[in-house]
């Protein structure tokens, strides 16, 4: 709790020193760029989680790891 409070204090004198030194074009760019980045990394790590508790992706790998060595070795065979 506290961190988010200090890390909301910073932020604000962050973005507050940048808007005096920066253009708004500038500072609007970074912003977009910021909120990018933590959607793309909020996706993944919803979907990572997702795919590891809802399919089971040790399951698939492992069948996939299988199903590969069998090709390898068919191919190899023939």
């Amino acid at each position: 709790m506290a961190s988010t409070g200090i890390m909301a204090f910073f932020g604000f004198f962050f973005w507050m020193i940048n808007a005096r030194v920066y253009t708004s074009e500038q500072v609007g760019i970074a912003t977009a760029l910021i909120s990018v980045a933590g959607l793309i990394s909020g996706l993944s790590y919803l979907f990572i989680h997702m795919g590891l508790m809802g399919i089971g992706i040790s399951w698939i790998i492992g069948q996939g790891v299988t199903a590969m060595i069998y090709l390898v070795i068919i191919k190899k065979l023939f």
